[in-house]
Formats: C-alpha cells, structure tokens, sequence
C-alpha cells in the first residue's frame, strides 16, 4: 500500500513519541512511504522558523526522510474549492503518485469526503485503527 502523510503527521513523527511516530513506523516496516517535495519544505520550514530545530538534526532527518520515494510538486493542477493553494498542491501530489491514503490531521483535509480522486483521506487515529487490521 502506498501512504502519503501530510506534513503535521511527519512533524509530530519526528519530534514527539506517540501515535504518528508509531504509525509512520509502521509504514515505513510493513508498506510504501510517499514523501511530497512540497511536504519536505514544508517540514524544514516549520522546523526551523517555529520550532528552531537543531539544523544538523534536521538535515539527517530530511536526508532519511529523501530515501523514500520522492513525489514532485505538480506542475498542473486543479483547484479544489475547500483548499488553499499549498493544500491543493499536496493533495495533488499525493493523487499524482497513486497514493492509497492521505493521511493528515488538518481538518481541512479532513472534511473534505473520505475519498477524493481515487485517494482515501484519513486521521492519524484512523490510519492507526486501520493498520490494526491489516
């Protein structure tokens, strides 16, 4: 299966212990991790500008974070009403690379329907209830 985890899954992944630790963990065991250029970014500009990480820490981390398959920026798209550009751009990268779940704790995301454009969008405690299963 491959998973696309938005940026506050992979930020809560990497600075806390819990539940996103644990179920990127399990994705990166037992599945395929899809990690969105745009996600990236995201990642280290957060980190840097609101949390002042340790910059060595971060590039290790990043540099992990790109041996994973890497999804590109879109360069076209399709507006999806209930986003935000930068929202809509990691939707359709998660889409462009066949993702089966989007899995984020942004309740944009979150609201929009369960499946949209062949991708299911799922909570971190979903995703976690459904790898349980698997």
């Amino acid at each position: 299966m491959k998973i696309f985890f938005d940026t506050n899954v992979l930020i809560s992944a990497f600075t806390t212990r819990g539940l996103c630790a644990e179920i990127v963990e399990g994705v990166i065991a037992r599945h395929h991790l899809l990690v969105g250029e745009l996600v990236l970014d995201e990642f280290e500009y957060v980190l840097t500008d609101k949390f002042g990480f340790d910059q060595e820490l971060l590039q290790v981390t990043i540099e992990y974070l790109r041996t994973f398959t890497i999804v590109p920026v879109p360069k076209d798209y399709s507006a999806i009403d209930e986003l935000d550009e930068n929202d809509t751009l990691i939707l359709q990268s998660a889409i462009s690379a066949s993702a089966d779940l989007f899995v984020t704790g942004d309740s944009d995301f979150l609201r929009l329907q369960k499946e949209t454009h062949d991708i299911k969008i799922l909570s971190p405690t979903d995703h976690w209830k459904m790898l349980q299963v698997i």
